[in-house]
């Protein structure tokens, strides 16, 4: 593995994390194209942390970068002319225990192995919105232990915190969400939008967080954190 090429990527996500070029690594990787049946964006880009193993199927470069580094799409720029266009799948396997952050560093070393990746993290000012309760609005109602979220295009469900749906918000919006609701706990969420400005059946996300979930965006200034692909080379067939 090129331990220059890693320890960029994995300081570049991980800001401080020591050791990056003798980190744990996967036991056994595979980078193949996706198969042409499974390509696109209307097909499945499905992401599993399993036991001693992870998956990534149908994933440009870009979406890739995303995953490695815990980001959404908009943080992530720069890249070769092809960062969007040929779709991945990967599957790995390691020995012992790793956390989901240990994974995470896995991955990344692996991109920087097989796609010769460099990257860096930087941050810059930018729009942003800030998540508010609704005067008078209601809200969902508290719920136990947090479980996966349910996703589908248009919908997010389960029990989460205010802190995770303003995760998701942020990766429908386009920008970072920060949540100023005060409230603490999970909630059993339940929200429904147009995924599509055209889609007139079902309401934006900005009415359907007022509507069915008491919460309100505000437009804001603030700080962006930005992952930057410096350069990246298609990797060699497995």
């Amino acid at each position: 593995m090129r331990n220059g090429a890693v320890t960029a990527l994995v300081v570049a996500c991980f800001a401080g994390y020591a050791g990056a070029a003798s980190a744990q690594s996967f036991e056994v990787a595979t980078v193949k194209p996706t198969p042409p049946q499974q390509v696109g964006p209307d097909q499945p880009s499905i992401v599993q942390f399993l036991p001693n193993g992870f998956r990534r199927t149908n994933s440009t470069l870009r979406t890739l970068v995303r995953t490695a580094c815990d980001v959404q799409d908009y943080q992530v720029t720069g890249g070769p002319d092809w960062a969007d266009g040929p779709r991945f799948d990967i599957e790995a396997r390691y020995n012992g225990a790793a956390t989901r952050n240990d994974v995470l560093r896995m991955l990344q070393g692996l991109l920087a192995e097989r796609f010769t990746l460099h990257a860096h993290r930087t941050s810059d000012e930018g729009p942003v919105y800030n998540l508010f309760r609704l005067p008078g609005g209601k809200l969902p109602p508290s719920a136990g232990d947090s479980t996966p979220a349910s996703v589908r295009s248009g919908d997010y469900s389960g029990s989460r915190s205010m802190a995770q749906l303003a995760q998701y918000v942020s990766g429908v919006v386009g920008r970072p969400v920060f949540d100023r609701t005060g409230l603490a706990g999970n909630f059993d969420v339940h929200l429904s939008f147009a995924p599509d400005l055209r889609d007139a059946d079902k309401p934006s996300i900005f009415t359907a967080l007022q509507e069915q979930l008491g919460l309100r965006l505000e437009s804001a200034r603030g700080i962006v954190d930005l992952v930057i692909i410096d350069s990246a080379e298609r990797p060699a067939a497995d």
